[in-house]
């Protein structure tokens, strides 16, 4: 069925057992004033305004996010935590938290998240002793079997440890 117009409902569900799909793949129009043979899927506010919108490629953009859960990765907690040695923590998750030890420098997080265009954030929630916790350096993934990784550290050691939470965001 092709509805051209407006469709209104008050509910779409899936059939029994099977997924719903939103198929923003077009067939190609020969047309030179057509840009893409992709649809977005635009979500509409106040006075017509998008909202919000996805397209083809996965790409989503949002006027606002917020969340009630996060996939968080705690260091030495969560069971995915995979290959973990002194000042390595490997993860698939995008946020998460991690301890810097006392006498140590840096710690390196391993993530199939961390690109060119990632921005990391990191915030201490234990006493810094007034030194400032910061990225280091970060490596983007550069192959399927190669995770990328970013360095959290201070300038000089402590001689306590410090605990924080991290974010990667793409």
């Amino acid at each position: 069925m092709t509805i051209k117009g407006k469709l209104a409902a008050k509910s779409i569900s899936p059939l029994p057992e099977n997924d719903l799909v939103i198929d923003l793949a077009q067939i190609p129009i020969t047309n030179e004033a057509t840009q893409s043979a992709f649809g977005n899927l635009l979500i509409k506010g106040f006075d017509g305004q998008t909202v919000a919108s996805i397209d083809a490629s996965g790409s989503a953009r949002f006027t606002e996010v917020a969340t009630q859960k996060l996939i968080i990765a705690s260091q030495n907690v969560e069971p995915e935590l995979e290959n973990q040695v002194s000042g390595v923590v490997s993860t698939n998750a995008t946020a998460g938290k991690a301890t810097l030890l006392a006498g140590e420098t840096e710690i390196t997080i391993k993530s199939p998240f961390v690109t060119e265009n990632t921005l990391i954030y990191v915030t201490p929630i234990t006493d810094t002793q007034n030194k400032v916790l910061f990225v280091k350096a970060k490596k983007a993934v550069s192959s399927e079997n190669e995770l990328g990784w970013f360095k959290v550290g201070i300038d000089t050691p402590i001689n306590q440890e410090i605990k924080f939470n991290w974010w990667i965001i793409n």
